[in-house]
């Protein structure tokens, strides 16, 4: 038992969750993680980026959330994907008739897995992946996102992974990776990084102190 387990209801998310996690995610991650906030996403932007990723994510049941125990509202959720369970990779393979924003935004993402895809990057199909870690910004303060980090580690072990990743777009996942053993296997400086569908330097003033998206990776 930890001190979180007498404040929040900590729980796997369901289908019937989609509304809670749908809105924490429109409100809190989108609007403050650092590549989504320059790429200022309207709402039906960032449901057409997110909807269909977190419907399949609480497919697989490996999702957490923590719930306020007073008021039943969802305060934070750590949101994955196992490889095992899905018919390919979670990311879109084809983005041609999508807004430009949408592109940009994945075509950051999957700058990371260009040669051999994530199975080849991380040299296993055997792993969880977690797509969002959000907390609702007046509880982040207090170690909830790597408590639910931490939980989450123990279930990909539970559950036979290999390896658990992420992409850290925020000085703050990047802090709990490296506190929670993660290992940076790529790092990609936002001043450095060209974006392929305008030839620019898209994120070059990105605000500290995010400097950087990084590929994480811990070994179970």
């Amino acid at each position: 038992m930890s001190a979180f387990d007498d404040i929040y209801d900590k729980r796997i998310l369901t289908d019937e969750d989609f509304e809670a996690v749908r809105k924490i995610v429109l409100e809190e991650y989108f609007s403050r993680e650092p590549v989504s906030r320059k790429l200022d996403l309207t709402a039906e932007e960032a449901k057409l980026s997110s909807d269909s990723i977190i419907q399949e994510a609480l497919k697989h049941q490996f999702s957490l959330g923590a719930f306020d125990r007073v008021t039943g509202d969802l305060i934070g959720c750590r949101i994955s994907v196992m490889r095992k369970k899905m018919d390919g990779d979670v990311f879109p393979e084809n983005l041609d008739d999508s807004p430009l924003k949408i592109r940009q935004l994945f075509g950051i993402v999957m700058s990371f897995f260009k040669n051999g895809g994530i199975a080849g990057v991380l040299k296993t199909e055997d792993y969880m992946q977690c797509i969002f870690l959000v907390c609702r910004k007046d509880r982040s303060q207090k170690g909830l996102g790597t408590e639910l980090m931490r939980r989450s580690l123990k279930l990909a072990e539970q559950e036979g992974c290999k390896k658990f990743f992420t992409i850290a777009f925020s000085h703050y996942v990047q802090r709990i990776g490296r506190r929670l053993g993660f290992t940076t296997v790529e790092e990609m400086l936002y001043e450095d990084y060209v974006d392929p569908h305008t030839r620019t330097r898209i994120f070059c003033d990105i605000a500290e102190p995010h400097h950087s998206a990084s590929l994480v990776v811990k070994n179970l």
